[in-house]
């Protein structure tokens, strides 16, 4: 007789606040919530740290899945992407959305309009 009992454990991703109903046994959303904790202790650990080192700090901190990446400069003028990228990835009003410029038209460099070609059926001759 198998003693293990299949529950759906709701998990909120903390990027998209959207709750997910994710299947696993008893045994392990036991395990499952105590990684969350721990992940939240670490999370304010890891804040509280960055936080605290001295002038200048790096640019950009990266860590996803335990990989971490370290940009001690970025570029001022490509600050836009980056912000418009960790708003995407964030969902976070830390990083507010860029206002994206309208893009300039361009001549049609002297192009013509095309005629239609000879084989074309609007180009019926009688």
């Amino acid at each position: 007789m198998n003693n293990e009992f299949d529950v759906d454990v709701p998990v909120t991703c903390d990027r998209t606040k959207k709750t997910h109903k994710i299947p696993m046994t008893l045994e392990e959303a036991g395990r499952h919530q105590t990684r969350v904790a721990e992940k939240a202790a670490n999370a304010d650990e890891i804040t509280s740290f960055l936080g605290g080192l001295p002038h200048p700090k790096p640019d950009l901190v990266v860590m996803f899945r335990g990989e971490i990446i370290v940009l001690p400069t970025v570029v001022d003028k490509k600050d836009a992407t980056v912000m418009r990228l960790l708003h995407d990835l964030t969902q976070s009003p830390t990083f507010p959305k860029p206002a994206v410029k309208p893009r300039k038209k361009t001549a049609k460099n002297g192009k013509r309009e095309s005629s239609p070609s000879a084989n074309s059926s609007a180009a019926v001759v009688e």
